[in-house]
């Protein structure tokens, strides 16, 4: 249950919400820094990616790691149909699948919780 709890010490991580509040406000300000703070969060994704793989692997949870395959495949569908040559799509390509990633994660937070709570039952009898 190690890993199962650390992934969701992440996903509970607070300061996260502070970090994607203050990009988002600063997208009024200036949309060139804006644009690299996305790419960058983007790339930490991706290094995190494969540690949230292992450990819904490791819990037998196969259908989420197929639902993250499917969900964020249709956060790139934009990427496949704007220009991205034009700075807006390309922070609206970045942004999609940024924004589908944070609503994937919130959900599997929310089992998180009822995965940890049958685990300590089936520990206890």
């Amino acid at each position: 249950m190690g890993h199962l709890k650390h992934l969701k010490t992440i996903l509970d991580n607070k300061s996260l919400v502070w970090v994607f509040t203050i990009i988002g406000i600063g997208f009024f300000f200036n949309l060139t820094i804006y644009e690299r703070i996305l790419q960058i969060l983007l790339m930490l994704i991706l290094l995190f990616i494969p540690y949230l793989v292992y450990v819904l692997h490791h819990y037998g949870k196969r259908n989420w790691i197929t639902g993250l395959i499917i969900w964020m495949g249709v956060s790139l569908v934009p990427w496949f149909l704007l220009d991205r040559t034009d700075p807006l799509h390309s922070l609206i390509n970045l942004s999609v699948p940024l924004f589908f990633f944070l609503l994937y994660c919130w959900f599997l937070n929310q089992y998180i919780t009822e995965w940890l709570v049958s685990y300590a039952h089936h520990e206890s009898i």
